[in-house]
């Protein structure tokens, strides 16, 4: 939450039996044990096909691993959300692996010109998001 506001913003994975009451019973301990006062939810909103921009039709089609099979055509690589779960070190994890499978002859170079240490990033761990 900003320092200015008294909003957080938040989400929570859920499954069969997860609904309302759990998830805010979740978030008030959370809260609580954070040092915050719950003031309640303003908004929830289910996700039935765990994440809006793939449904659970294209997921059962292997929508990953064909849009993995695009990799490096006309000099274009995916990177991003849409192969792993919405957390910035998961996308990391992914772009560096594409760097080091796709650019292994490469040498390394920051923005600055710099010449850096090779990434010894291997595959990031499997999950269901991830093309096998």
């Amino acid at each position: 939450a900003a320092r200015e506001s008294n909003l957080t913003i938040s989400w929570a994975y859920g499954g069969l039996g997860v609904g309302p009451a759990q998830i805010e019973a979740c978030l008030r301990s959370t809260i609580r044990t954070l040092g915050g006062e719950f003031g309640g939810i303003q908004k929830l909103k289910a996700w039935t096909d765990y994440f809006p921009y793939v449904s659970a039709e294209k997921l059962r089609g292997n929508y990953h691993k064909q849009l993995n099979q695009l990799q490096g055509r006309k000099r274009t690589y995916l990177v991003g959300e849409i192969f792993n779960l919405p957390l910035v070190s998961e996308c990391v994890d992914w772009s560096r692996y594409l760097i080091k499978k796709f650019f292994k002859d490469q040498r390394n170079v920051s923005p600055r010109g710099t010449t850096t240490k090779t990434p010894t990033t291997t595959a990031p761990a499997p999950s269901a998001f991830t093309p096998r």
